[in-house]
């Protein structure tokens, strides 16, 4: 964690087994990654397949691997931003996660209209029966 304080960049966290991953990004790195050890943020973000999976399955199943550092140098905030979600925009589209629920780079979830699909798998995530996170791990 220490050696991504303060960095920005572009992370995946990708299963062993089967090779899926999720893609997502962070203004700094290390406070992100914080929050995927924290049962508290797991559960919390329990509509996520990746937060349901590490919870399920357990870290020593993933790998956690930096993709690109992004250099917000000299850059504002607002610059920064849109920056780093344009770097995870190209992996999003080039890689196509299987974990990552929304295919559009979009920073936090706040105030985003939601697809009638994505709501439905945010409910079945929540009610813990048919989760759709586990048979996509076959």
């Amino acid at each position: 964690m220490k050696d991504n304080k303060g960095k920005a960049g572009i992370y995946q966290w990708k299963h062993l087994e089967s090779g899926k991953f999720y893609i997502g990004s962070a203004v700094d790195l290390s406070n992100r990654l914080r929050k995927y050890y924290s049962i508290n943020y797991l559960e919390r973000n329990n509509f996520m397949y990746i937060c349901n999976a590490l919870q399920s399955h357990g870290y020593s199943v993933f790998s956690l691997s930096i993709i690109e550092y992004v250099d917000t140098t000299n850059l504002s905030k607002t610059k920064s931003r849109k920056l780093i979600l344009e770097r995870e925009q190209l992996y999003l589209d080039n890689l196509a996660p299987i974990y990552n629920i929304q295919n559009i780079a979009a920073g936090s979830s706040l105030g985003q209209k939601r697809s009638e699909r994505t709501k439905n798998l945010m409910s079945e995530a929540k009610i813990g029966e048919n989760n759709p996170m586990f048979s996509r791990m076959g």
